[in-house]
């Protein structure tokens, strides 16, 4: 079984968002070692909580949050998530099996796993 770490990049903000994202990481079947929220300096941490996750801070930035958090991470494997996704308990099962069957070291779900913000611009981008 595939140990990981999950590092979240957010500004605190996210509200029912979050809340839909902690939900989806608490109903994995396989669950992370660590839980990394990267938040930009200055910024508060979130309301909604896991109650075991480590709140860590960087510069602001999409990337340097990111990154910020992959050099933080303790395990091999790391989950980079925003705070405004969701997915289904075999989530990791899935983006795990090629990796574990040697096939690439780095996987990146499809973007039908990430459902698209709602809108025709925001759908073509995933069609194509």
């Amino acid at each position: 079984m595939i140990e990981y770490s999950i590092v979240i990049r957010t500004l605190g903000t996210a509200g029912e968002k979050y809340l839909a994202l902690l939900n989806s990481i608490k109903k994995l079947n396989i669950q992370p070692k660590e839980i990394l929220v990267v938040l930009p300096e200055g910024y508060n941490p979130p309301k909604e909580r896991l109650g075991y996750e480590k709140f860590v801070y960087s510069s602001k930035g999409m990337v340097a949050q990111r990154i910020f958090g992959g050099q933080m991470a303790k395990y091999k494997y790391i989950l980079f998530l925003d705070d405004d996704v969701t997915f289904g308990a075999d989530f990791i099962e899935k983006l795990s099996y090629p990796i574990e069957s040697g096939l690439c070291a780095v996987t990146v779900p499809a973007p039908v796993q990430l459902p698209p913000e709602k809108g025709l611009t925001k759908i073509i981008p995933s069609i194509t």
